[in-house]
């Protein structure tokens, strides 16, 4: 081969190496100083937007949140500040003895008000407790500065909740947090995009957001904090306050900047001495034994002699990537040979793992439990089909006692057999602590820790879990992060209940978990499920939904329990039909019969 006007190696990589190097570590530097505080600043405020946005909707939750807050305006001096799970729950007694099962959030406002004074006022402490204790929760969990609702009236922001950990503590609690009822100077020069928020007249939250970006984001920096803001709109569409959450950015950005520009300068001392370095192993080790092996392989062309030509590939003893590429080309000539012994290696292979997975969705449908129990008290019934041949939805009941009755489903994230296998630890560990006593709260905060203990994939498990005394119709109920419970009183229809959820199980140490009272009634009606069934999807992208699943529940709301459960998943195939199952699916029904 003419080898005239062919560049050397050496000087095709050293050269542009070298001229890169010095471009990135000048672009480095500038982006540092002039971009980078910026981009990070930016990273912070899109965070605290989130979370500000997070905050309010914690409120949109309430469809009577206008009459809460200004309630709260109105009577704050009358009210009394529970921020402990222990006084909430005596708070939520309270109610219990008066009126019976509590649903707040879907309260209206004519609701409301036929309430007496007294019930009234217990009402709007229960809903300042709640939003209260969820705030808690986002400071805790996103490490912020502030989280607070509030109102502008004339030059003051007055507060309506906010948010406090064990060292940011509220007024009442001998700190410095503003609570309900406290006001403090506004300075429209500090803040001007508060007060364009609050004097605009859209109440959209699309449009305040598009308002919100000709600010800069000098505009949304107090100190070392960045802060956001967005408003709590109504059921009407009306905005009702306003929501905040800052976030600490100035320490962070200060140590990044010091160690990059640190890096920069041992980098550029560096450079200068690899180079030399680089320039001679390339030589040696690269180019000489390229040229040799170029020469065997044009030899092998010409001369078609595969002993001779392996045998010069042998020579090559480099101890690097040129030697395992000159045995890659020897080993291709006994690969070709036993090409066809491989295939059906690899197709034997293959029928051993279908038959094992056969055998473990075996053992996986096995452990479900399939005798549903009947009788005077209660009916029961559970379904769970696996979108592939096992899976990580799981549903389970037991005996606790004579009397007291524990149920919950389950959904590990992710699918396949690491899926089922994490489902199986879950529930045994769930089921095994459950056997020892204690509240619901407590058997998952257990199972938490163990699962945490052994857990590399960093799988997790969504979990509703129940226990209820047969004899009252009283539970217990703890919803960690799965789909929301569907309740139906004996003489209405299927509805969705929206309460309170606590983090999903395996994620973090420590995690409380939230759990809430009921009672059921005779004739009352349970129905919990994975989100395999309002996910699943037709041939036209459309989802299943939450609604087409109430439908199918209320079409069917007399029908036994084992007949209601076959009834929706007959709905749900016939909506996707043509399409595969993408996720698992899992429902449980549990009628009361008292």
């Amino acid at each position: 081969m003419n080898k005239k006007g062919i560049k050397s190696i050496t000087g095709q990589v050293i050269g542009p190496f070298a001229l890169f190097l010095v471009i990135l570590m000048v672009g480095e530097m500038i982006f540092i100083v002039r971009f980078q505080g910026n981009h990070y600043l930016g990273l912070r405020a899109k965070s605290a937007a989130y979370l500000a946005s997070y905050t309010a909707e914690i409120f949109e939750e309430y469809d009577a949140i206008e009459w809460f807050a200004d309630f709260w305006s109105d009577h704050y001096d009358e009210m009394r500040f529970v921020y402990d799970p222990k006084g909430i729950e005596k708070l939520e007694q309270e109610w219990d003895e008066k009126n019976g099962l509590i649903n707040i959030w879907d309260f209206t406002e004519d609701e409301i008000e036929d309430f007496s004074d007294e019930d009234q006022l217990l009402l709007a402490e229960i809903a300042y407790a709640y939003c209260s204790e969820e705030l808690d929760l986002m400071m805790s969990n996103f490490d912020l500065e502030n989280c607070y609702a509030f109102k502008l009236e004339d030059d003051d922001v007055f507060y309506l909740a906010s948010g406090g950990t064990s060292e940011k503590k509220r007024h009442s609690q001998g700190g410095d947090v503003y609570e309900l009822g406290d006001e403090s100077p506004y300075d429209e020069k500090k803040d001007p995009v508060l007060l364009y928020l609050a004097d605009t007249e859209s109440s959209s939250e699309e449009e305040l957001a598009l308002n919100r970006m000709g600010y800069t984001l000098k505009d949304m920096i107090k100190g070392n904090d960045v802060v956001m803001y967005a408003p709590v709109i109504d059921r009407y569409g009306e905005m009702v306050m306003l929501t905040a959450a800052s976030l600490d950015w100035g320490r962070a950005f200060t140590y990044t900047k010091r160690v990059a520009l640190l890096i920069n300068i041992l980098t550029a001392v560096l450079v200068v001495l690899i180079m030399g370095w680089i320039s001679f192993l390339l030589r040696k080790y690269v180019i000489l034994p390229i040229d040799r092996e170029q020469e065997v392989i044009q030899e092998y062309g010409r001369g078609k002699d595969p002993e001779k030509a392996l045998r010069g590939l042998a020579a090559i003893q480099t101890e690097n990537e040129i030697k395992s590429l000159a045995e890659s080309f020897s080993a291709m000539i006994w690969e070709i040979n036993h090409y066809t012994e491989e295939i059906r290696s690899v197709t034997a292979e293959k029928e051993r793992i279908e038959a094992e997975l056969s055998i473990a969705a075996r053992i996986q449908k096995d452990i479900l439990p399939s005798d549903f129990p009947a009788g005077k008290e209660f009916a029961l019934y559970a379904l769970s089909d696996p979108a592939k041949e096992v899976g990580g939805d799981f549903y389970d009941f037991y005996y606790l006692d004579k009397t007291h009755l524990a149920m919950l489903v389950g959904d590990v994230s992710g699918k396949g057999m690491s899926a089922a296998l994490f489902m199986i630890a879950a529930k045994t560990l769930i089921r095994t602590r459950a056997k020892l006593g204690g509240t619901p709260a407590e058997i998952l905060k257990d199972a938490n820790e163990q699962l945490l203990e052994n857990n590399p994939s960093f799988m997790f498990v969504t979990v509703w879990f129940t226990v209820i005394d047969l004899s009252t119709g009283k539970g217990l109920l703890v919803n960690a992060g799965h789909t929301d419970t569907v309740f139906k009183r004996a003489d209405g229809p299927y509805e969705i209940l929206k309460n309170p959820h606590s983090l999903v199980l395996a994620a973090l140490e420590d995690t409380r978990f939230e759990e809430y009272s009921f009672k059921l009634r005779p004739g009352d009606r349970v129905f919990i499920y994975s989100d395999g069934v309002t996910d699943a999807q037709n041939i036209h992208d459309e989802y299943y939904g939450t609604e087409r699943m109430l439908a199918a529940l209320n079409k069917n709301r007399e029908a036994p329990v084992q007949e209601l459960l076959t009834a929706v998943r007959r709905d749900v195939e016939e909506f996707s039909q043509g399409t595969s199952q993408y996720d698992d699916i899992t429902m449980l029904g549990f009628t009361y019969f008292g």
